[in-house]
């Protein structure tokens, strides 16, 4: 049984630390003075420190963890403990992770063969471990073991791990050669080999029988010997051994998923002491790790074939498919998914579904997918994605590791349902007269409407052929539409003009306008706006009436007319009257596409007349005074121009031309007259007052001087008068600039200036508007003379009142009123255009015809009256300077010269 030594044993069996009964032997045999059994990281410590024993026997496999946790606390108090560390089954992985933290030995189960976990303990103990010096076996092992588990990169491939666990092996064993081969059908196949100088490469077969591995292989354990003379069997005329001068080997079997693959063997041409059982035990953490490693890319080939022909699958049906895991991240998105979703998959796969798509979270793929995960039933629903403007029809199918989530693009149905709905809410409530026809053109659906104007009942139509209220001509127009709407994207109408019969056989103008809608079926209904059109037909018919009585206006008014289309900036001719060919000289077939302004521009008018065209292209009536090439040569016209927006065709107008020749010569020829008149009259009356004057200065004769002081006067009134033409002129001329000013003030200046320059006169003032109201300053020039008039018709002392006040529409009513003879009632009949000028009857002066003159210019009007107790009253009404300038289309920031 050997010597007792004190263990403690960390494994899975204590339930009591001082009652357990620790399988330290096959025979789980008790020795209470040699094992004490723990089996936490806690527990271990404790018993360390109260014993100080001479081992440690960890088992790997433990309740609350793994046996690498109590290497880590007690290697760090106590390095220089020996340590047996056990697995039930190789485990290189372990075995090196083991090593590297520090451990005297490793063993498995079936390395024990037919000793104990103790018996071990008492060889660590004794130092009798099949090594020359123990501390040099233990380092070495450790090393081996290290190089193991750094050796496996995760990252590379399986052939690349294999070849490196074979290098490996041969630094470890020292030997000439390591083989992994492949045993099928009695061939031996090397799948993987290293060293041997290049005598033996991958791919070559050999007959089992050759190899010494055929043994391995029957024996389903390792099998070594240092000299082929020391093998266990007669291996001896083996051609493996002849050929190449084997003498030493080891090799064990390779088994994957169950089933016996092949061996892993080293081999080396000289001859050796043999293989120890630490050298064995590793030979087979080796055999186990490729094990793991052909099991690995089995499954990862399985799983490419199986990816392979999903992928293949999911890329050949039409629904998108994308696969996410536990944690919410794309595992996978065929074309259809990458299509719909608008995301590449590679920039998606690996990403969160709900940081990709966050959108989706208040929609009902959240709630819907956590469903299906929480619960692991399949969900179908479908749902709206703004984002994308779709509707998505979805199935989800879950499973342990993640959803399966099919989806299709039902927008088009979805959208039409809707539309159907609408249909037939509107349907129910609609005024208007519309009906759906099923795919037998039988009505579906009526309008109310449409039935009282059919004389039906609703429910006497549907289901009635379209036939009871159309001709054959209408059915055979329709069917021909809708074979064309058909091929046409959704949405697309056709309408024409047709007649419908009533139940009372009466026959109805309409317009209808259908379009076809498609059923869930695949079949097609009609949608039918029908539209009573009989007032259209009597409008139609007035509007033929009136374009006769324009196109005979056009032909025969006397003033020459043309009809122009702009295009590109140019007035293009498309029709001219008579009177325009005979002023212009211009036939219209000859002149119909060519522009106006090549026709009858003068040289140098081109700039006014782009001028002119630019106005009427953006909308604006023109008049204005133009000289125009006619076949007579140069004529004066007077221009209106009529533009007119045509919609697609764009801008048309009319132009149409009155000579005004015959009167621009009248009127400068009375200019000129007039001018010479008044410049010649104003000299000549000059030259009677002087003379007149000296008369009166040198006669002694009283009847004399009052002659020449009577001659003095008219000729100073002929005078006056001609002033006031003058100024008459001014106002009236539109080329006259003027100006704004204050009520107030302007009243305050003329109230000021007859103070001062007439004794007798009493002139007040009685403001009933507030400030500020801008006036024309010509109205000035209208009270001026009111104020005159009051003076000029009163032989005593004069008394004038100036009042002011605001009416409902905004102006201001100005009031003279003076306590004079008063104005004739037949000359304020004359000036109010009640009673016309004749030689007679043409009023006193020029003064009050300027009053009312003003008024018309300025935009106001004025009233003669009476006083009660004698005198006049005069009031001008006139508008706001503003509302003024609105109304004449001048802008508030224009100024002209004061009148």
């Amino acid at each position: 049984m050997g010597p007792t030594i004190d263990v403690v044993h960390v494994g899975r069996h204590q339930d009591d630390v001082g009652t357990t009964d620790p399988p330290v032997t096959e025979t789980h045999q008790r020795d209470p003075h040699a094992v004490r059994a723990v089996g936490t990281v806690d527990q271990t410590l404790s018993a360390v420190e109260s014993r100080r024993p001479d081992v440690l026997v960890v088992e790997h496999d433990l309740p609350g963890g793994t046996g690498l946790d109590v290497l880590g606390a007690v290697t760090e108090r106590w390095p220089e403990l020996p340590i047996v560390y056990y697995t039930a089954q190789p485990d290189a992985e372990v075995a090196a992770r083991a090593s590297q933290v520090g451990i005297t030995e490793y063993v498995y189960e079936a390395a024990l063969d037919e000793q104990t976990l103790l018996d071990r303990a008492r060889a660590v103990v004794s130092g009798n471990t099949n090594a020359d010096t123990v501390p040099d076996a233990i380092a070495t092992r450790e090393d081996a073991l290290e190089r193991l588990y750094s050796t496996v990169a995760p990252n590379e491939s399986v052939a690349e791990t294999i070849d490196d666990l074979l290098s490996l092996a041969m630094d470890v064993f020292e030997t000439g050669g390591a083989v992994l081969s492949r045993i099928e059908n009695g061939e031996y196949t090397i799948e993987h080999v290293q060293g041997f100088d290049g005598a033996v490469e991958a791919g070559e077969t050999l007959p089992l029988s050759a190899t010494f591995c055929e043994r391995t292989i029957a024996g389903k354990a390792a099998l070594q010997f240092g000299q082929l003379a020391d093998a266990p069997y007669d291996l001896s005329e083996r051609p493996v051994a002849e050929e190449f001068g084997i003498e030493c080997y080891v090799g064990t079997p390779v088994v994957v998923d169950g089933e016996p693959y092949g061996t892993l063997c080293l081999f080396d041409r000289e001859p050796r002491s043999g293989f120890d059982e630490w050298e064995v035990t590793f030979i087979e953490l080796l055999a186990t790790w490729v094990s793991r490693e052909l099991e690995r890319e089995r499954r990862e080939q399985e799983r490419d074939t199986v990816d392979s022909e999903l992928r293949e699958v999911f890329e050949r049906v039409d629904d998108g498919f994308f696969g996410i895991d536990d944690e919410w991240q794309f595992t996978y998105l065929n074309a259809r998914a990458e299509s719909l979703l608008q995301r590449e998959a590679e920039e998606l796969i690996g990403r969160n579904v709900w940081e990709e798509f966050p959108e989706a979270i208040t929609r009902a793929f959240y709630e819907r997918y956590h469903r299906a995960m929480e619960t692991q039933e399949p969900v179908d629903f479908e749902e709206y994605f703004p984002p994308l403007g779709i509707w998505f029809q979805v199935r989800a199918y879950p499973g342990d590791t993640g959803l399966s989530v099919y989806f299709e693009d039902v927008t088009e149905r979805k959208e039409r349902e809707q539309e159907l709905e609408r249909y037939e809410r509107v349907f129910e409530n609609v005024s208007d007269m519309i009906a759906v026809l099923d795919e037998n053109d039988e009505f579906a659906l009526v309008t109310p409407s449409l039935a009282e104007k059919l004389g039906y009942d609703r429910d006497e139509l549907i289901g009635t052929h379209v036939s009871a209220v159309t001709g054959d001509t209408t059915i055979e127009e329709s069917y021909e539409l809708g074979r064309e709407l058909v091929d046409e994207p959704h949405g697309s109408t056709r309408r024409w003009e047709t007649e419908i019969i009533d139940a009372d056989g009466g026959v109805l103008p309409v317009e209808l306008e259908f379009s076809v809608l498609e059923t869930e079926a695949g079949g097609y209904q009609t949608l039918c706006a029908v539209r009573d059109i009989s007032e259209l037909a009597d409008t139609r018919e007035e509007l033929a009436d009136q374009r006769d009585r324009f196109q005979y206006l056009f032909e025969y008014i006397p003033d020459p007319v043309v009809e122009v289309e702009f295009t590109d900036g140019e007035p293009i001719v498309r029709s001219t009257n008579s009177a325009f060919t005979d002023v212009f000289g211009h036939e219209q077939s000859a002149i119909e596409g060519r522009s106006l302004n090549e026709l009858i521009l003068l040289p140098g008018q081109q700039t006014a007349a782009t001028e002119l065209d630019e106005e009427a292209i953006e909308g604006n009536v023109q008049r204005a005074e133009l000289r125009r090439l006619t076949v007579d040569g140069p004529r004066e016209f007077l221009f209106r121009g009529l533009p007119y927006d045509t919609g697609e065709e764009g801008v048309w107008g009319f132009g149409i031309y009155t000579d005004i020749s015959e009167q621009k010569r009248h009127e400068q020829q009375l200019q000129v007259l007039n001018r010479i008149l008044r410049h010649n009259l104003r000299n000549d009356l000059n030259v009677v007052i002087g003379l007149a004057e000296h008369l009166a200065a040198d006669s002694d004769d009283p009847e004399s001087v009052e002659q020449a002081n009577e001659l003095v006067s008219q000729a100073r009134s002929l005078v006056d008068l001609g002033d006031k033409a003058r100024q008459t002129e001014r106002v009236l001329d539109p080329e006259t600039e003027v100006y704004a000013e204050q009520a107030r003030s302007l009243f305050d200046g003329l109230v000021r200036e007859y103070g001062e320059g007439y004794d007798g006169l009493s002139i007040t003032t009685e403001f009933g508007h507030e400030e500020p109201f801008e006036i024309d300053r010509r109205v000035r020039i209208a009270v001026d003379n009111l104020v005159e008039n009051a003076i000029e018709h009163n032989d005593g002392p004069v008394s004038v009142t100036l009042r002011t006040a605001v009416d409902e529409e905004g102006r201001l009513r100005i009031s003279v009123e003076d306590d004079g003879t008063g104005i004739p009632k037949t000359e304020r009949s004359v000036l109010s255009g009640e009673q016309e000028i004749t030689p007679l009857s043409h009023g006193s002066g020029l003064g009050l015809w300027l009053v009312v003159w003003v008024a018309q210019t300025v935009g106001g009007e004025v009233e003669f009256g009476e006083r009660p107790d004698g005198g006049s009253i005069v009031t001008l009404t006139v508008p706001h300077r503003q509302t003024a300038l609105l109304d004449s289309g001048e802008s508030a920031g224009e100024s002209r010269s004061d009148v």
